[in-house]
Parts: C-alpha cells; structure tokens; sequence
C-alpha cells in the first residue's frame, strides 16, 4: 500500500495558484458514505472500494474528508496521534471502560487515526482522551506504517470537543490528588480467606523516578497481593552491553519500596515481599539488546516458603525442547512455592511468550496478514503443555501459568492451553471477565488481551464453589484487569513517565 509519488521530476510549470480547494468529502451514516465492516477479503488484488474497507481509504489517498461526530478511543502521546470511532453502524463494537473499543477477531474496519503530521507541536493531540467526542474533523487521508490516518491541516480542521469521564477527572486533579478514576480501579477487599496473584509486564524495569508510584499501586490498589508474577524485568546495567545479567539490584530496589512499613496498616496486609529468578544468558533472551529481559515472580516471605525453582524451555529440560520453541526467547520460570498455614503446594509458571515483531498489519499489502510470529508462540505453549503433563498431575495439583502471553484469548497460540471448551486443558481465568472489561494493552487504536492466566482444574473448582462464575455477572472478585492502562492518562498529564504499559491481571482463588 505505498503512497502514490511523483519522483524524477525536471521541470515545473505553475499555472496558477491559490485556488480554493474543493469542499472536503464527508464520511458518516448520515451520508450514506462509511467503509465496509469487512478489512479485505485475503486478495489485496481485488480491489473494491464499496466492500472492503482498505480499498474504501485507498480510494480517498491524499483527499480531503471531513467525518462528523467522531468519538476518541485511544491515544498515543508519544507518536502523536489519537484513535476515532467513525459515525457508522457496527454490530461487533465493544466499548471498554472507559470509552475505548475492543480488539475485534477479524479487526477494527470503523475507525481511524488522527495524526498530527501536519500541525505536530499543536497541543490537542496530546489532550483528548478516551471517552471524548468532537463535533468533526477534516483533514487529508493519508497512509503510513501500514495504517490509514487523517491528517487536519489546522485547528479549524477540528472541531468541538465535548469531555469524557478521564478528560472530565484530570481537569479536575492536581499533582498530588488523582483522578477519580484511579480509585474505582482497586481491588474490593474480599472476606473469603484466599491466596492474590497478579501478573505484570513491568515495561523494561530498570530503576526509574515513579517506582514509588508502582509500589503504591500494588500495595494500595491491588491490595498487597501474596505472589506477583513479573514481565520485563531488565539487568542492572539497563541497555549497556557490558555481560551484566544479575537484576539483583535492580529488583532489591523495588521490594525495598513495596516493603517500606508505610504500608503495613489497616487495611493493607503486611508483606515481606522477595523474589525468584534465573539469570539468563546474555543477549539470547529477546527484548532490547542488551537488556536481558527476565521473568521474576515476587512472594510474601511471611505467607509463602520456596521449596524449588528453576528455568524451563532449555535444552536440557524434561521433556527436550526441540524445535527451538524458546529461542531468543524469555525462557518461563518455573517456582515451587508453599502456604505457610495450609501446607498447600502451588506450582507456578511465569511466562513471557515470543513477541509480535515481524506479524504485518491488518492494513497492510500482504492480505491476509502474515503472522509471522505465532508459530513460535504456539511451539511455546505446547511444550509448557507438554512439560506440565511430563513433570505435574494437572487434575490434582495446584498449577498457575501466568505473564504476557503476547496473544489473544482466542489465538491458537493460547488456546492450546485453553480453547474454551469443556476438554481444555487448563482454565484460562481471563475468558470469565466481562469482555467490555478484558483488555491489558492498546495498540493502534483498540483495546486487547494479551496477558493470560491459567489455572488446572483443582483451583478452578475452588472457585467454582465459592464464587458465581457466570460470566455475564459483572465484579466478579476472583478475576480482574486493573485499569492501569487508563490510570496512568494522569502521570503523563503531569510530566510523570508511565508505570507500564500493559494493564495489570489480578486473581484470587480461595484457600
């Protein structure tokens, strides 16, 4: 989908110039002008304009268009652009939280991306949020990294904003006191007696400026959960490559803060936090070079006793990884952990799965889109498969598999441990989350879920007896995406970098 250059060019002859441009072309249902709900067809060769919705921008390339009444669903401070819905009907649209929209299986065809190519230090791009709507906006349609966008030549080209609740809440906060919203995203303190776990991309962790606001947040929001599975967990040389690998440092500096007796009152629950991890080989791990990114799984030492730990997905694992499933991979980490008080075993995985790097774009020139990354993924999670059924009994022991999964709940990747039907597996906790809430990271202007977690069969029973799983029943109070994605909309607003940029899974099975 390149855009259409005149190149070589030897000699120029100008006309005329000032003419008034013609009157840009609207967009919208009350035009009877809206692309088609379907992306392509799989032949980027059969053009149709009136069927597909990426021939439907092709055909406006370089044109001015005007669409009425867009809502903002997205934002992305850093490349200066926010995401609308468009005027249009769409069965398949669901709305998250707080204004944005969900990943949908076969894509997003009833949005677009604002860009602010042509106006970049104007500071509207950078203060609207989702949840707010705008009278209109025009501009000229273009096409860049594999996506369509329009780009306003100028404020006039945007309209009238009108304010959702997150835009309403940060202009009503101040440095020191949060918005609203950050509140309604912790945990409801839960009477059942029973084991927390959460799990975090913790977004390439070295020490950075706001990890006081990161222990905060699990302490106060989350409640102090007992185990913390984590994502992302650099060395303490961050991106120098120099062999350093250890992340003890790194990781004694944020217990030190989660630890800090500030927060051992009513009614946090006092922890001792520690953590697990295996250092991996250097630069063979994935992530930024250099970094040596690892999974570490955090433990209330008051609460929890380690009785083994190792890595898995190696060579030398049992049974032999042999098709390279983990290469310049994250390798899962495998923990052994014990209740103090009940005596009960719990066999926990941390997992950070093959990113997508490499997958083309839904918008892009080879249709259908090549995912070219999720072999790996699947390779990854049938050896976990395989690796649980050769070391662990699944229909007696207590096992949790956890982290970013890099993959969608209905990927083939992730459904080798849960496909959703009565002979699964494992018990993927994430499918008995309301789907308008069940997101942990955006990309592109939508909302979707690519951190998972799985429980055997045994915990699953434990919930099932305690709690009302139906999944139409919403706070439900063993499973929940905590909003951090959304919270965080302040931090920036204020200078702050972000705590992450992955929404945090938070589950509790009773004892």
């Amino acid at each position: 989908m390149p855009i259409t250059e005149i190149t070589s060019i030897t000699e120029v002859t100008i006309l005329s110039s000032n003419i008034p441009l013609p009157p840009p072309i609207n967009i919208g249902k009350n035009f009877n002008n809206v692309p088609s709900l379907v992306i392509d067809n799989g032949n980027i060769n059969d053009f149709n304009q009136y069927a597909y919705a990426i021939d439907y921008w092709e055909n406006y390339e370089s044109m001015l268009v005007r669409i009425d009444s867009p809502q903002v669903i997205g934002q992305l401070k850093s490349f200066g652009n926010f995401a609308v819905v468009l005027d249009m009907d769409n069965p398949n649209r669901i709305r998250t939280t707080y204004g944005g929209v969900k990943l949908e299986q076969n894509g997003n065809s009833d949005l677009i991306q604002i860009s602010n190519v042509l106006m970049p230090s104007n500071p509207i791009f950078y203060s609207v949020y989702p949840g707010d709507s705008i009278s209109y906006i025009t501009g000229v349609v273009s096409y860049d990294f594999g996506y369509y966008y329009i780009l306003p030549r100028n404020i006039a080209d945007i309209g009238v904003i009108q304010r959702g609740q997150i835009s309403t809440d940060l202009l009503a906060s101040t440095p020191t006191t949060p918005p609203a919203y950050v509140n309604q995203q912790a945990l409801t303190p839960l009477a059942t007696p029973h084991i927390s776990i959460i799990s975090q991309n913790m977004y390439n962790l070295t020490i950075k400026p706001n990890e006081q606001r990161m222990a905060k947040y699990a302490r106060q929001n989350l409640l102090s959960p007992e185990i913390i599975f984590m994502q992302e967990i650099q060395d303490d040389s961050g991106l120098a490559d120099n062999g350093v690998v250890s992340s003890n440092f790194n990781l004694d500096y944020l217990i030190g803060l989660l630890n800090d007796p500030i927060y051992n009152v009513s009614p946090y629950p006092t922890r001792n936090y520690a953590y697990i991890y295996v250092p991996p080989d250097n630069n063979q791990d994935g992530g930024d070079f250099a970094g040596n990114i690892r999974v570490v799984i955090l433990y209330d030492t008051l609460t929890l006793s380690i009785q083994n730990y190792y890595r898995i997905g190696l060579p030398s694992s049992t049974p032999p990884v042999t098709n390279n499933a983990f290469q310049n991979s994250r390798k899962p980490l495998y923990v052994e952990i014990k209740h103090i008080a009940t005596n009960e075993t719990y066999h926990l995985i941390g997992v950070h799965a093959n990113a997508k790097g490499g997958d083309t774009s839904l918008w892009g020139s080879v249709q259908p889109p090549d995912e070219v990354s999720e072999p790996q993924r699947v390779n990854q999670f049938t050896y976990i498969k395989n690796w649980i059924t050769a070391n662990l009994n699944k229909n007696v022991d207590n096992i949790v598999v956890a982290g970013d999964c890099n993959d969608f709940e209905w990927s083939q990747s992730v459904e080798v441990l849960d496909n959703n039907t009565p002979s699964r597996f494992m018990k993927n906790l994430v499918n008995d989350v309301n789907y308008s809430e069940r997101y942990s990271f955006y990309f592109n202007g939508v909302y979707q879920t690519i951190d998972q977690l799985f429980i055997s069969p045994p915990l699953y029973n434990k919930i099932t007896s305690v709690f009302n799983t139906n999944v139409n029943i919403p706070n439900k109070p063993y499973i929940k995406f905590s909003d951090v994605l959304s919270c965080q909309f302040w931090l920036e607003n204020i200078g702050e970098p972000i705590l992450t940029d992955h929404n945090t899974l938070c589950a509790r099975i009773p004892l």
